[in-house]
């Protein structure tokens, strides 16, 4: 997705960042759990949160352009038949 929606000379260095910030989610997923369940006394709530941000991930994921889902603009289309 990052070759789709930046230009060529800095998606390298995006797909760094994105690697990056899920290995930070190695780590933070399980510390995230660990606080919330020591604050309220249940992993109920521990892995609800961490559902919670999965749906935001979703959400935010809902937001991405077009052209990432493999949709071709309507110049491209018509070009190509």
């Amino acid at each position: 997705m990052p070759d789709l929606v930046l230009a060529p000379g800095i998606s390298g260095a995006a797909r760094g960042g994105i690697n990056a910030i899920g290995n930070l989610g190695g780590f933070i997923g399980p510390a995230l759990v660990g606080w919330v369940a020591t604050k309220t006394g249940t992993m109920t709530y521990g892995v609800y949160s961490l559902s919670f941000v999965l749906v935001l991930g979703g959400i935010i994921t809902m937001f991405l352009p077009k052209v990432t889902a493999g949709y071709k603009h309507k110049v491209e289309a018509t070009a190509a038949d």
